[in-house]
């Protein structure tokens, strides 16, 4: 993998590369706002004092609910959309069609071309 990385990165790999059979794609979106909320940082409060020592949580009792706002994060991250979208493609007008067509159509005028004659 090495060796192929180096020929990519001094242009010695020479390939034509097809579309690729699957691709996937992953956009981003961001969106914030402030947590945990005041209400909260009293249960967040709690859960952090159930595996603490007493003196440190009486230190967490005593913080504004604002400072727990700026020293912690939530962090959710999920998939924006479950679909999916499968592309397949096929040639419209294939070759046995195509010839099919124009036996078709030499025989529809060689037909009116004999009734004319006749």
């Amino acid at each position: 993998m090495l060796a192929t990385l180096r020929q990519y990165v001094t242009k010695e790999l020479e390939c034509r590369c097809e579309n690729p059979c699957s691709e996937v794609l992953y956009t981003k979106s961001i969106s914030m706002r402030q947590w945990p909320t005041d209400e909260f940082s009293d249960v967040l409060v709690e859960a952090l004092c159930a595996s603490r020592s007493p003196e440190e949580c009486a230190i967490y009792r005593k913080t504004d609910p604002r400072k727990f706002a700026q020293n912690f994060i939530k962090l959710n991250i999920y998939f924006e959309d479950l679909n999916y979208e499968n592309i397949t493609e096929i040639p419209s007008y294939e070759a046995t069609q195509f010839f099919s067509d124009i036996g078709g159509a030499l025989g529809l005028w060689m037909g009116l071309s004999v009734l004319a004659m006749t």
